[in-house]
């Protein structure tokens, strides 16, 4: 079995903790100003980290065979695992989470409406990341078949086609944010062989992150509601936003670095980061829980751990069956 990569799981570890802390302090921010600069500013680049990860582990194998189909058979599995507990969690306490169907069905609230598509449901960034991989693979599929195109130039050209086009409520719309992060993790797995090497200068993030969100609190104070994943219209506000997620993910990356050093807390963030996809899609459904915030944060990500450990033992059961009814035949 190949051994995974602790400072990704780490990572992974912090940035679903930061997502759940911020959908457990989120209704309380409206009227406090310190609360929006700190959650605003980890939206902004909490969901791109893992994004880049999955841009980065994701190369060289999404040519493989059966990856792509094997990656979004396991997506719509989690998918209707998780639709199974959000209905019967909705239909016994409709008032205690913080996605609440208020009208029309559950279907076009956990997967798909017509007003807003793929977009603002629970699901959005499993259907964004499926995007990317098919890209990916389409990338890859045009590159292994020209001798003048490799993907490190038709990356690029597919960024640019993705920010022209008009899309409106597909799930397009957050592609054309998150592409970015994920081809840019994409690349760095090709080329950034020497780039690790000189890694310890990331470190710097730790003090550049800070500082610019310093500088920049009075624009966060004045958009407390700004959505931090589509493009603004503001030339200067995508770049600003641009550059508070990539010295965000960078200050994850070092942080992440320094707590693999760190015995008990490594194992406990790389626990917590094996499971944060399970973790990222049952979590609303407690976070209204309790009326203590910290409280709320506590059980929230212990219950959603426990409920996707218990998914992953069945996932893993299902593969050990198939493969042993496979050897049979």
């Amino acid at each position: 079995m190949k051994q995974r990569n602790t400072t990704l799981d780490i990572m992974r570890g912090i940035a679903i903790l930061l997502i759940v802390l911020f959908h457990c302090f989120v209704r309380e921010t409206i009227d406090n100003p310190f609360n929006n600069i700190i959650l605003i500013t980890t939206t902004s680049f909490s969901m791109v980290v893992f994004t880049v990860i999955s841009g980065y582990v994701s190369f060289g194998k999404i040519q493989e065979d059966k990856y792509l189909s094997k990656k979004i058979t396991k997506f719509i599995l989690i998918i209707f695992f998780s639709a199974i507990i959000y209905w019967v969690w909705w239909l016994l306490f409709p008032n205690l989470s913080l996605l609440q169907i208020k009208e029309g069905s559950f279907v076009q609230y956990y997967i798909f409406n017509m007003q807003n598509g793929f977009v603002n449901l629970v699901t959005w960034y499993l259907f964004m990341i499926v995007q990317c991989y098919i890209l990916a693979w389409i990338i890859e599929k045009i590159a292994s078949k020209s001798k003048r195109l490799n993907s490190a130039l038709l990356i690029p050209i597919f960024i640019i086609i993705i920010e022209v086009l008009p899309y409106h409520n597909t799930g397009f719309d957050l592609l054309k944010w998150y592409s970015i992060f994920y081809f840019a993790g994409y690349l760095l797995a090709r080329y950034g062989k020497e780039f690790f090497k000189y890694n310890k200068i990331l470190y710097i993030s730790l003090l550049l992150f800070p500082l610019y969100v310093y500088l920049t609190k009075e624009t966060l104070l004045y958009q407390p509601n700004e959505n931090y994943v589509a493009f603004s219209a503001s030339i200067g506000m995508t770049l600003g936003k641009l550059a508070m997620a990539i010295l965000g993910t960078m200050f994850v990356y070092s942080i992440s670095r320094i707590i693999s050093k760190v015995k008990h807390l490594n194992n406990i963030l790389c626990f917590i980061g094996v499971y944060s996809l399970g973790i990222y899609l049952i979590h609303p459904l407690f976070t209204g829980i309790n009326s203590n915030y910290w409280v709320s944060f506590l059980i929230t990500t212990l219950l959603s751990i426990a409920i996707y450990w218990l998914f992953d033992k069945c996932y893993k059961k299902i593969l050990i069956w198939k493969c042993e009814r496979k050897d049979r035949k």
